[in-house]
């Protein structure tokens, strides 16, 4: 069960507008694949992941309060256009956006607790890989490092981004199919 549901959870992350179902569900795949292995790092890997999930959900909802939803109308070559402006009210009132020591501790906090999810996914992903014998699995960390490794470059080739984010698409398509490929009878013994 838990290699089926990785598997697709992993293949549906890879796929672009409905990758957000495979990125709520991967993490629940690695409890699941950790609790059938008794492995506790995969276990790790999908709390740190539901972990990541629910404090990037608190810092939308935390930051949604910060967002002025206002309707203007302005002439333009004679026709009437309605402008939606999402804008901080702290920019608003003082022309600089402020960030309070709440907000900076969950930024910080998500940013530590999302990169260690990040690393231990692919630490998980190569176990994984050497358990259950699938090259593949090792193949999806090795282009999702070299993806991670290109996004350093974003500010002086900015199409560079635009590769780095298919190669994750990528190396998450393979990793499904690589979790769908194992035959686990006897893996890792």
């Amino acid at each position: 069960m838990g290699l089926l549901f990785l598997g697709i959870s992993y293949i549906l992350s890879g796929i672009p507008l409905i990758n957000i179902v495979g990125i709520l569900l991967v993490p629940f795949g690695w409890i699941l694949l950790g609790k059938k292995f008794r492995r506790i790092i995969w276990m790790i890997t999908g709390f740190l992941g539901i972990l990541t999930l629910i404090i990037s959900i608190i810092l939308i909802i935390y930051f949604m309060k910060f967002i002025n939803f206002t309707a203007e109308k302005f002439s333009a070559y004679g026709k009437r256009y309605v402008l939606i402006k999402m804008i901080p009210f702290e920019f608003i009132e003082t022309g600089r956006f402020m960030i309070d020591e709440k907000s900076l501790f969950l930024i910080l906090a998500w940013f530590l607790i999302a990169v260690s999810y990040g690393i231990l996914q692919l630490i998980s992903l190569w176990i994984a890989g050497s358990f259950f014998k699938q090259i593949l699995l090792k193949l999806s960390v090795v282009l999702s490092s070299i993806s991670i490794s290109l996004m350093i470059f974003i500010f002086i080739f900015p199409i560079v981004f635009l590769l780095s984010i298919i190669l994750i698409y990528v190396a998450n398509i393979i990793a499904g199919i690589g979790f769908l490929l194992v035959k686990y009878e006897g893996a890792g013994h």
